[in-house]
């Protein structure tokens, strides 16, 4: 059974999308709305619901923190450790891109190779050798490591809650009442 909030933005986009069929005009404007947020997820270093990992499962806790490992190998580096996801301005959060598509969507995504694994989580390979990728290539011989698998806690960035969307739905109502048609 939907909550309060669910059931209140529910009516209030059926309303909206009886006067306004064609929603292309605010696309923009609700893409604006939906990168403030995520932008601001990456400020606080995390807001999700701690088990999803879906634009919907926004809520008020935090990512977890960097392994021990991470933050020495960034340490070594000189690399910032604080918050989690944003080490750099041309990293993660400025990847993300929130773009009207057509008449009626809105995409989502990052194009960097890594923005999936934080997104979801999941096990990356160690890999052999030296090299850069973060901290997580190690150098692997046979007396330095056995470990063949690193894990990467889900860390999801693009996620709306419940408030978000509430708010998303109120700004929008009044920027469509304002709209001349």
């Amino acid at each position: 059974m939907p909550n309060s909030i669910d059931s209140q933005i529910y009516k209030t986009t059926v309303s909206l999308s009886k006067r306004f069929t064609n929603m292309k005009p605010f696309l923009p404007f609700i893409a604006a709305l939906i990168r403030s947020k995520i932008v601001r997820n990456f400020s606080q270093g995390g807001c999700w619901n701690g088990s999803g990992t879906g634009l919907f499962d926004g809520g008020s806790q935090r990512w977890a923190p960097l392994a021990p490992s991470t933050v020495a190998a960034y340490r070594k580096k000189g690399w910032t450790t604080k918050p989690t996801l944003n080490r750099h301005e041309a990293g993660l959060r400025s990847s993300v891109y929130v773009e009207p598509s057509g008449s009626n969507s809105i995409v989502i995504g990052s194009g960097l190779p890594y923005a999936a694994i934080h997104q979801y989580g999941g096990n990356i390979p160690v890999k052999s050798g030296s090299g850069n990728s973060g901290g997580r290539v190690r150098k692997v011989s046979e007396r330095s490591s056995k470990k063949t698998m690193i894990s990467i806690p889900a860390r999801p960035y693009i996620t709306l809650s419940p408030q978000d969307l509430s708010d998303i739905v109120e700004k929008l109502s009044k920027e469509m009442m304002k709209a001349k048609y």
